[in-house]
């Protein structure tokens, strides 16, 4: 398979993207609409169709079509116990967020899902491996599923962001794909289609938005970036390395690569137990929100955060390429950038207390 037919897939979908958010725009009326009349604290009360979500499955499927059309040896995928365990539950998650989008189901019908899929990712043998402890190890991985669809569920908080923080992340394991040398074409392709599907929806997301992805989109993307996560990060296996990756390098890959939806999760967290609401209650408490009160539009607090994205992605590119010459000054480097944007996004969190940012009505328990 060569860099032009993946070029001329990419263009394609980012069109196909582009185009079936318009027409979901245009033809929408109350479709994929949330009830204005619920009590439910959001950053905008504006009404808004939630087709986002519906296009990057679509694509998702497209992908795998379209790379069983180009390689000829493809079919195989139908053999593989972890490409099949990550189809069902990303389509799982899909399914999940569409029936929230359309019902609003309850916060625990949700949890119950996120926990289905992080077995069927267990079962079908994707899993964190660091502990050494099998039974830890599976915990881990039922957290970690479990937070990181819920991290980007609570990114979906302002305009865009999102839609460029999975794009970062998305990225990210493009490029330990590309530079691992990996014979993982099937999995890169899935990515470029789904980097396509985002790009083609960040036309109508970007502020002023148009359309919202919804936990039709949060949902499936959750899945699909924890599933890669596990795979390309917590586990990642280097093809001319003989000897494991060190867990603290591991560990450090994947906090780079998910800085953003981290911080914010943990940030919101925090702040809420600590004033004694419950973490799962809606506010306009998130990172986006305390830049946004700093005084930066809601386009600018949406240009830092793709600013961070692209500086995660090279400080990934730097840790591979490196990969052979690890020491300690690395690990010194680098995780003083986790700690400069952990830091810095938390730190104005913290100094921005504002009672009036922290309002909430006590009818709202469903996370935001």
């Amino acid at each position: 398979m060569n860099w032009i037919s993946v070029l001329i897939f990419f263009l394609l979908a980012l069109g196909f993207s582009a185009v079936t958010n318009g027409l979901f725009l245009k033809f929408s009326s109350n479709m994929g609409r949330r009830d204005t009349r619920m009590d439910e604290i959001r950053w905008t009360k504006d009404d808004k169709p939630s087709f986002g979500g519906i296009t990057f499955y679509i694509i998702f499927l497209l992908s795998i079509i379209s790379f069983l059309i180009l390689d000829p040896e493809g079919a195989v995928l139908f053999k593989n116990t972890e490409f099949l365990g990550f189809m069902l539950a990303v389509s799982i998650g899909f399914l999940t967020g569409l029936f929230d989008d359309a019902f609003n189901t309850k916060p625990l019908l949700k949890l119950g899902s996120q926990i289905l899929v992080g077995a069927i990712l267990i079962v079908s043998g994707t899993y964190i491996q660091i502990s050494g402890i099998y039974w830890l190890d599976i915990a881990i991985t039922m957290i970690w599923v479990i937070g990181i669809m819920n991290s980007i569920n609570l990114l979906d908080n302002m305009d865009a962001i999102s839609t460029v923080v999975s794009i970062g992340i998305l990225s990210s394991f493009l490029v330990i794909i590309q530079l691992n040398g990996a014979q993982d074409g099937s999995y890169a392709f899935v990515i470029i289609g789904l980097i396509a599907a985002l790009g083609g929806f960040l036309f109508y997301n970007w502020h002023p938005s148009k359309l919202f992805m919804g936990d039709t989109g949060s949902m499936f993307l959750g899945i699909a970036v924890a599933f890669l996560g596990i795979k390309y990060a917590w586990n990642i296996k280097i093809v001319d390395l003989s000897m494991e990756v060190p867990a603290i390098n591991r560990l450090m890959l994947v906090l780079v690569i998910f800085i953003l939806p981290i911080t914010d999760t943990t940030t919101v967290f925090f702040k809420r137990i600590v004033a004694g609401r419950s973490p799962m209650q809606g506010g306009k408490d998130h990172t986006t929100h305390h830049l946004f009160y700093l005084g930066l539009k809601e386009r600018y607090v949406a240009l830092i955060y793709v600013m961070i994205s692209l500086i995660s992605v090279f400080v990934v590119l730097k840790m591979i390429e490196l990969i052979f010459d690890w020491n300690s000054f690395m690990t010194l480097g680098f995780g003083s950038y986790i700690i400069l944007v952990f830091g810095a996004l938390f730190m104005i969190s913290h100094l921005n207390r504002s009672e009036d940012h922290y309002k909430s009505s006590e009818k709202d328990k469903k996370s935001v």
